[in-house]
C-alpha cells in the first residue's frame, strides 16, 4: 500500500494588481471604460500525484487556457452559466519567466485584451444593466471551469483556428472542454516529444464570488485558482544487463510496449477519458549509465514514453518487447506479480471486459472475461528488467512522477550466489544465516546449519549437510543473523526470515519441498521486523525570537513508552510473537538515532506515548495510534513486519502538526496528520 505526501508547487503569481472597485467620473456601468477591478489568476501544478515530464514546474512558453464563466448556483457540478459581456470566453495565459505574463483573446469576438495590457477584468465578465447577468449580484460569480497547457505539440485548438501548440486529433470543444488528443507512436527520436505528448488539463473549480476591496487600505479581491495535473499515463522500464553483458551493449537497444492507448477523448471538466485507438509504442531511451548491484557495476538505460490513460492491463499478453542489447531480443510479458506491485495506482475497469473490442483495438490475445485493471492519468508505471544471457529476472515496481517504489520478490541461493534484493543481499553477507530444515513445513525445531559469505561466496561456516538420499525431499527455513535466538528476539535488529521456494499451483503459489540437486537451495528472504523514523521540523526563522514560531531543535530527544521491545519468531511463517510491554519501550535518544530504528512488529495501544524533549526543557507528546494515512480515517494502529514507518513531526512554539510517512521496504509510502498536545 501506498499513500503520498502532497506536495503542491506555485508557478504563477497575480496578473495585476487591483484597483478601486468604483467606476471612475461618468464611466459606463456595464464595462470597457472607467477604472475596472482586474481579475487575479494564480496557477499551480500539482507534483503529487504527478509532475511535469522532467521537472516539476511549467515550462516557459506553455500556454495555459482556461474556460472562464460567470455563473449562478451554490454546487459545483450543477452550476448556470450566464452570458454577460464577454462572458464565458477561453483564455489563454501566457506563461515565461516563472509567472504568467500576458493574456490573449483566444476565441469568439475581436476585442484585442493585449491593448488593455493584458489585464483581464471582472467588469468583462460582468453586465449591470440587469441584476441577473451583474457579478455583483448575491449568488453570482466568476468560476474556471476547466483549462488544458498543449506543452508545445502540434495542432489547432479550436473552431476558430488559432494555431496554438498542441497534439490535438480533435478540435477543442469550448463549451463543453472536450478534445482528441494523440502521442505519436513513435517517441524514440526525440526526448522533447514526452514533453508535447505530455497534456496538462484542470478540472471544474468553485465559484469564486466578487469582493470588494479598496486599494488605500492595501485590501484585494478573491483570486481564481487554477490547479494542473498530467492528464496523461507514463511509462518507463529501467533495461539493466546483468551476467554476460558489458559496458556499451545497450546502445542500440530499443523498446516498445504493446497495445498502449494512443488516442483519446478528454473531458477536462469532469476529468473524463475515452480511449479511441492503440497501438504499439517505441520508448525514447536516455544515455546508458550504469547502476550498482552486489558491488558489480552492470549497464543499465532507461527508456520513457506518454501514452492515453485507461490502458488495459491483462497477465500473458505482452507487455513489451526489448531489442538488440547486443544482439539478443526479450519478450516481456505481464505477470501478476507486476500487476500486484502496481495495483494500488491501476484502477478496475468498470465493465466486463469485452473481447470482440479488444481484438478490434490489435490485442494480439484474448482477454479473459471478468474485470481488468486500466492505467490511471498522472501515473508513472515502471518497471525495472534485469536480463542476463541465460534468464531474465524481474523487479517491478510502481512510482508516481514523486518516483516512490514497491519491489518484487527476488530469490536467494544458499550455496550459490545472492541474485536479488541488493539491500537485503548486502545485509546477509554480512551477518550469515541459520539454515532449519525438516521434511514437513509445519515446524522446524532443530537448527541443519550456519553459512557464511566468505572470499565472495558462500559457504558452510560449521559442519554441512548433505542429502540423504534421492527421496530425500526437504522444505527449508532460515533466519539472519547468525546466531539469532528465536524466541529472544529485541528490537534494533533488523531479523531476516527466509523460506524456500513456492511453485505456482494452478494459479496460486504454493511451497514445495526441494529435491536433491547439485546446484544451490533457493530461499527467499524478508525482512522480519517493522521499521521506525522519527524526523522534527519547525517553521522558518530565528527561534530565539518571541515573534517567531520556529522553535531550537538542536540537541532535541525522543522517547517512546508502552511497546514490546522483544519476541519469538516462528519459522513457519516468518510471524513475530511480542513479548510484554515496556514502559520505557524506547529511551531518550537523539533523532538522529532514530532512523531507520528496527522495533517488533505489533498493535500499538493508546498507553503508546512519543515524547519530544528540546534542549530548553520544553516536553511535547504524542499519542502514538492518533496518526491517520493522508486522504483517509485509517488510523496506523499497528506496525507490520517488512514495513518502514516514518513520523515527520512539526514543533512550533504554539501549535504542532504531526504528519507520518508509512512505507514498507519495498518503498511504497503513505502518510497522515495528528495534533500533539501539551505534556
Amino acid at each position: 500500500m501506498r499513500a503520498n505526501i502532497i506536495y503542491i508547487l506555485m508557478a504563477a503569481g497575480v496578473l495585476a494588481s487591483c484597483s478601486s472597485d468604483q467606476l471612475g467620473e461618468g464611466a459606463d456601468a456595464l464595462s470597457g471604460n472607467g477604472e475596472k477591478t482586474p481579475i487575479a489568476i494564480e496557477t499551480n501544478l500539482s507534483a503529487s500525484p504527478i509532475s511535469r515530464a522532467y521537472d516539476k514546474t511549467f515550462e516557459s512558453g506553455d500556454v495555459l487556457l482556461t474556460y472562464l464563466r460567470h455563473i449562478t448556483g451554490e454546487t459545483k457540478g450543477a452550476y448556470v452559466s450566464v452570458a454577460a459581456d464577454q462572458a464565458p470566453r477561453l483564455v489563454s495565459l501566457t506563461y515565461s519567466g516563472g509567472e504568467l505574463v500576458e493574456v490573449d483573446e483566444n476565441t469568439k469576438g475581436t476585442d484585442d485584451l493585449t491593448a488593455s495590457g493584458g489585464v483581464l477584468y471582472w467588469d468583462d465578465f460582468s453586465n449591470s444593466a440587469s441584476a441577473e447577468t451583474d457579478l455583483r449580484t448575491d449568488g453570482h460569480g466568476l468560476q474556471s471551469y476547466y483549462g488544458y497547457c498543449f506543452n508545445g505539440g502540434e495542432g489547432t485548438d479550436n473552431a476558430k483556428g488559432n494555431a496554438i501548440k498542441g497534439n490535438i486529433s480533435t478540435a477543442l470543444t469550448e463549451g463543453t472542454g472536450v478534445l482528441g488528443w494523440s502521442v505519436p507512436v513513435d517517441q524514440s527520436t526525440d526526448a522533447t516529444l514526452l514533453t508535447k505528448a505530455d497534456l496538462l488539463w484542470s478540472a471544474e473549480q468553485e465559484k469564486v464570488t466578487y469582493a470588494h476591496a479598496d486599494k488605500n487600505e492595501g485590501g484585494n479581491h478573491n483570486t481564481i485558482t487554477i490547479p494542473y495535473t498530467h492528464a496523461m499515463s507514463k511509462v518507463t522500464i529501467n533495461v539493466i544487463a546483468g551476467e554476460g553483458y558489458a559496458a556499451g551493449c545497450l546502445g542500440s537497444t530499443t523498446v516498445q510496449i504493446k497495445d498502449f492507448n494512443t488516442t483519446g477523448t478528454f473531458t477536462a471538466p469532469s476529468q473524463d477519458i475515452e480511449p479511441k485507438a492503440s497501438g504499439d509504442v517505441m520508448l525514447f531511451g536516455e544515455t546508458e549509465t550504469k547502476v550498482t548491484i552486489d558491488a558489480k557495476d552492470l549497464p543499465t538505460r532507461a527508456f520513457t514514453a506518454m501514452t492515453v490513460p485507461h490502458t488495459n492491463l491483462s497477465v500473458s499478453n505482452t507487455l513489451a518487447t526489448i531489442t538488440d542489447v547486443d544482439g539478443n531480443n526479450y519478450t516481456i510479458p505481464v505477470t501478476q506479480k507486476i500487476i500486484d506491485a502496481w495495483k494500488g495506482q491501476l484502477e478496475e475497469s468498470e465493465e466486463e471486459i469485452d473481447n470482440e473490442l479488444a481484438q478490434a483495438k490489435g490485442s494480439r490475445a484474448e482477454i479473459p472475461q471478468g474485470k481488468g485493471w486500466i492505467t490511471k492519468p498522472g501515473v508513472n508505471y515502471v518497471l525495472n528488467v534485469t536480463i542476463e544471457k541465460t534468464k531474465i529476472k524481474f523487479s517491478a515496481s510502481l512510482k508516481d512522477w514523486d518516483y516512490v517504489y514497491a519491489e518484487a520478490e527476488g530469490l536467494i541461493a544458499f550455496e550459490g550466489d545472492v541474485t536479488e534484493k541488493g539491500e537485503i543481499a548486502t545485509e546477509l553477507q554480512s551477518t550469515g544465516f541459520d539454515v532449519y530444515k525438516n521434511t514437513v513445513n509445519t515446524s522446524f525445531p532443530t537448527k541443519s546449519a550456519t553459512m557464511a559469505y566468505t572470499a565472495g561466496k558462500w559457504g558452510y561456516k560449521e559442519t554441512p549437510i548433505y542429502w540423504l538420499n534421492k527421496d530425500d525431499n526437504e522444505y527449508f527455513r532460515a533466519i539472519a543473523p547468525m546466531g539469532t535466538t528465536l524466541t529472544a528476539l529485541q528490537q534494533g535488529t533488523d531479523y531476516l526470515w527466509g523460506t524456500s521456494a513456492a511453485e505456482d499451483k494452478s494459479g496460486t503459489m504454493e511451497e514445495t519441498a526441494i529435491a536433491p540437486r547439485t546446484g544451490g537451495v533457493p530461499l527467499g528472504f524478508e525482512h522480519a521486523m517493522s521499521k521506525i523514523t522519527v524526523q522534527l521540523e519547525t517553521a522558518e526563522g530565528d527561534a530565539s525570537l518571541a515573534t517567531c514560531p520556529a522553535v531550537n531543535l538542536t540537541g532535541a530527544q525522543i522517547s517512546i513508552s508502552n511497546l514490546s521491545t522483544g519476541g519469538s519468531i516462528n519459522l513457519v511463517n516468518g510471524a513475530i510473537t511480542p513479548s510484554a510491554t515496556s514502559e520505557n519501550a524506547i529511551t531518550l535518544k537523539t533523532t538522529a538515532e532514530l532512523t531507520n530504528y528496527c522495533v517488533i512488529p505489533q498493535t500499538i495501544a493508546d498507553a503508546s506515548i512519543m515524547t519530544i524533549k528540546l534542549a530548553d526543557g520544553t516536553t511535547y507528546s504524542l499519542q502514538l495510534n492518533k496518526c491517520v494515512l493522508t486522504g483517509t480515517d485509517t488510523a496506523v494502529n499497528a506496525w507490520a513486519k517488512g514495513q518502514s514507518y516514518t513520523y515527520t513531526i512539526h514543533l512550533e512554539k504554539e501549535k504542532i502538526t504531526f504528519r507520518a510517512l508509512v512505507k514498507d521496504w519495498d518503498e511504497a509510502t503513505g502518510s497522515g496528520n495528528a495534533t500533539l498536545e501539551w505534556d
